[in-house]
């Protein structure tokens, strides 16, 4: 992460993605809006006597589940932020010992950051962690690795778990060392 993705994502408190990984993070929201661009586009432009012009219905519903879609997957890139009296190197390895545990691998790790993927399963995408460190705060995001799959919808809630494991692993550390 560059410097000014870093304080992008300080000050904005989202994840910071390039142009390639939000077309790869928002590709449901593409693809669904797609298909209702090239149904209007047969609607509006296509007067072939041998070409049926789709339903209006084929522009609507692609379009409303799009934006369903994109409700859903825009607060993924909000990171969950925790005050604590830890140190950073308290908290580093209180986050390398939960990646052990996890079976995460540490992707990367600068000065005030680090990012973890989960490890693969077939049945299981990827997931980013993402741990911003400012001052007295740590900034925590989960989401599927835009790099390796294409859709980012969290369904079942499995990067929201793996932001309450390492909050509450924060929060049971700053009690026992408070």
């Amino acid at each position: 992460m560059t410097t000014e993705q870093y304080d992008l994502a300080i000050r904005t408190g989202k994840l910071p993605l390039s142009v390639w990984g939000k077309i790869k993070y928002y590709f449901l929201v593409v693809f669904l809006f797609f298909i209702s661009l090239l149904c209007l586009w047969g609607l509006l432009f296509e007067n072939s006597k041998n070409f049926d012009k789709p339903p209006v219905s084929f522009v609507i519903i692609p379009a409303i589940l799009g934006i369903l879609v994109y409700i859903i997957q825009k607060p993924g890139l909000k990171f969950q932020v925790i005050e604590t009296n830890l140190s950073k190197k308290d908290i580093l390895l209180l986050i390398k010992k939960v990646c052990d545990e996890q079976k995460w691998s540490i992707v990367s790790q600068e000065s005030d950051v680090l990012v973890a993927n989960s490890d693969y399963r077939a049945w299981d995408k990827t997931k980013k962690i993402t741990i911003l460190f400012d001052r007295n705060k740590v900034f925590v995001n989960s989401i599927y690795e835009p790099d390796l799959n294409k859709a980012g919808i969290d369904l079942f809630g499995n990067n929201r778990k793996i932001i309450k494991i390492i909050i509450d692993r924060l929060q049971l550390a700053q009690k026992v060392s408070g």
